[in-house]
């Protein structure tokens, strides 16, 4: 019974660390970066929660760069800002769902659009459950009356951006068409 046990959890471990299947390696290292990422998302939360240093340094940079602002560096960060912000990140998802629907990449589609409002909506969740004041500025150049959560307001553009690699991760796969063909402009 023990060396039978033993055995299943040899082959388990080696399946798990095999770079062939789907169950193999990809999925090993995919769960070790969900839980290292929910690790540091969880320190970050805490210090959050707490008052601790990144709330002070949150301050004390948005503070830096108001005193440090330049008028082509502003408009610059602006533009930025807007193009990241809901209704970019809309537009930048919508293309891609659209690129998708046009090489019937459905699976893709359907991941697209849980991934990216589904992590929109958590940034929203998580901002009310902290409920953590926006650092105050003399003459703000914008305005916002929600919650903050430090780089809070950069969940829309990562969860778009997150998608690129794993589209292009999942199309080098073998049988999945090579991952050039997910940068290559001519491609699409």
């Amino acid at each position: 019974m023990g060396s039978d046990l033993l055995s299943k959890s040899r082959r388990f471990v080696a399946a798990r660390l095999s770079p062939e299947g789907q169950f193999g390696l990809h999925l090993t290292i995919g769960l070790v970066l969900i839980l290292l990422a929910g690790m540091a998302f969880g320190e970050i939360a805490e210090d959050v929660v707490e008052g601790d240093t990144i709330t002070v340094i949150d301050v004390q940079l948005a503070h830096w760069f108001r005193e440090r602002a330049a008028l082509p560096f502003t408009q610059a960060m602006l533009f930025i800002t807007h193009w990241n912000g809901i209704t970019g990140t809309s537009v930048m998802t919508a293309l891609l769902g659209i690129w998708f629907a046009w090489r019937k990449a459905w699976y893709w589609l359907i991941v697209l659009t849980a991934a990216v409002p589904g992590g929109m909506l958590l940034n929203v969740v998580l901002k009310h459950i902290f409920r953590r004041q926006r650092p105050s500025l003399d003459d703000p150049l914008l305005t916002l009356t929600t919650y903050s959560f430090p780089a809070g307001t950069r969940w829309p553009p990562r969860c778009s951006m997150a998608y690129w690699p794993a589209t292009c991760g999942a199309a080098s796969m073998p049988g999945r068409g090579g991952c050039s063909s997910c940068w290559r402009p001519a491609s699409w």
